[in-house]
């Protein structure tokens, strides 16, 4: 295949002499099959009209010996490229305008898919990202889900073992950062300290969590940054990881920096940091701390959990309605209408996923219907380039058919020339003139003319 692909084009490297080789292999053999016709008792004029018939077109003919060089696609498409680049030179705004026009129409056809890709489909960038689970609650009476939930009812998920690790976090964490230039506000997380060792993202630098001491209050405070805080904040410096920063006016010690990509598992709720559970009593003052770990009916947590190995999520999600129905059964106060479903993590909210779908539904509906307007512009703006050659088309078929054409459409004609000299220069120009239509791919529907063999002697 390499090896023919290979012949093929030096083939057409050298296409324009392998061409005149061909022309003049194909004159030989007309000539020596006229020759043989004249021997067999025919005229010139008879044996030159018979080899003709025989020998059939010859720019077809040559059409179909150059597929032996190079695919007939190749070559269209090579065709069709010089075509379209003359086009561009000699008018220069017609092209402008048919190229703005579909490019609007393909623009926000592709904007709109990449924004519905990106929060309806994508995933997650950690390791092995499809035994990754996502846990939400869900209201029985409301039909509401992709709730949060609280951290008594995520100690009791613990309990299963379908799962390697089932870990939490707050994602609307605010805090103002003061090192690395003026003070900015940003938004962030509080997660449980095994939340990484459950998650798995890259890390560029450092680590994270300890998920043995993390959680423990009187820790050293620490804090995980993402990537793109890292850059846009801290200019990329790869000592980081060990200083000291101000966040909230509270001195903490950067252990980590995340892979690129990474924001957290919540699409559409991205996080510049990451804090562990050893500081909630130091964010009291943002609403995360008090004895919200204690508290069933406080619901403020976001959970996700990794598969163990062999361990489906049909079967974690059985084993999660289970100790749902337990944990209804034994607090009707607040878990009386909640159960819990799994699905992949990484998707948006179950709660506003259908009508985040219907709305890029609506407005990729919406791209569509620009797309199809700008190809109906650009066939418009064919149509009026081609109904404007109607004089060049119909003096062309006048002379294909050998007719005097209107003498307004040919006023460089010798008048003086003899009626058959006329006819003959007049056959040769239409020959041409339809092999160069053929070449150029006119956007015109011609009448299907057939051309008697007598015609050319």
């Amino acid at each position: 295949m390499l090896r023919r692909w290979q012949r093929r084009l030096r083939y057409w490297m050298r296409s324009h002499e392998r061409a005149r080789l061909l022309r003049e292999e194909m004159e030989i053999h007309f000539k020596m099959m006229v020759q043989d016709l004249m021997e067999d008792g025919m005229t010139e004029s008879e044996a030159r009209g018979a080899a003709r018939r025989r020998f059939g077109n010859p720019t077809l003919q040559q059409e179909d010996s150059r597929q032996t060089w190079i695919a007939r696609w190749v070559n269209d498409l090579i065709q069709d490229a010089v075509f379209a680049l003359r086009t561009l030179r000699k008018q220069p705004s017609f092209a402008a305008v048919a190229v703005i026009s579909a490019a609007l129409g393909i623009g926000a056809c592709s904007m709109i898919f990449g924004i519905a890709n990106f929060a309806l489909f994508r995933q997650l960038r950690v390791e092995d990202p499809s035994r990754l689970m996502s846990i939400s609650p869900k209201n029985l009476r409301s039909g509401k889900a992709g709730q949060s939930m609280s951290y008594p009812e995520l100690e009791d998920l613990r309990q299963g073992r379908s799962f390697q690790g089932i870990a939490a976090c707050f994602q609307f964490m605010p805090a103002v950062i003061f090192g690395g230039g003026e003070p900015q506000r940003y938004w962030g997380s509080v997660a449980t300290a095994n939340y990484f060792e459950v998650v798995r993202p890259a890390f560029v630098l450092g680590r994270g969590f300890d998920a043995t001491r993390d959680d423990r209050k009187g820790e050293s405070p620490v804090v995980v940054l993402s990537y793109q805080l890292w850059r846009s904040r801290f200019g990329s410096d790869r000592t980081i990881v060990g200083r000291s920063i101000e966040l909230n006016r509270r001195k903490v010690i950067v252990i980590g920096v995340t892979g690129p990509g990474f924001r957290g598992t919540e699409t559409m709720f991205f996080s510049d940091f990451w804090l562990p559970f050893s500081m909630l009593d130091a964010l009291a003052e943002v609403g995360v701390g008090g004895d919200r770990l204690r508290d069933r009916g406080s619901q403020w947590l976001m959970s996700v959990g990794r598969l163990r190995a062999g361990v489906n999520g049909e079967a974690a999600a059985s084993e999660v309605n289970v100790i749902g129905e337990r944990l209804r059964a034994a607090y009707p106060v607040t878990n009386k209408d909640r159960v819990f479903r799994v699905e992949r993590a990484g998707q948006l909210n179950p709660g506003i996923r259908k009508m985040a779908a219907m709305f890029f539904l609506m407005l990729l509906l919406v791209a569509i219907l620009l797309l199809g307007t700008a190809c109906a512009n650009i066939a418009n703006l064919l149509l009026a380039r081609a109904s404007a050659r109607q004089k060049e088309i119909a003096t062309r078929l006048c002379d294909w058919c050998g007719a005097e054409p209107p003498r307004s459409a040919t006023p460089h004609r010798k008048r003086n020339a003899s009626p058959a000299r006329r006819r003959r220069r007049l056959r040769r120009r239409g020959i041409s003139a339809l092999e160069a239509i053929g070449r150029s791919r006119i956007p015109l529907s011609l009448p299907s003319i057939s051309r008697s063999p007598w015609i050319i002697g």
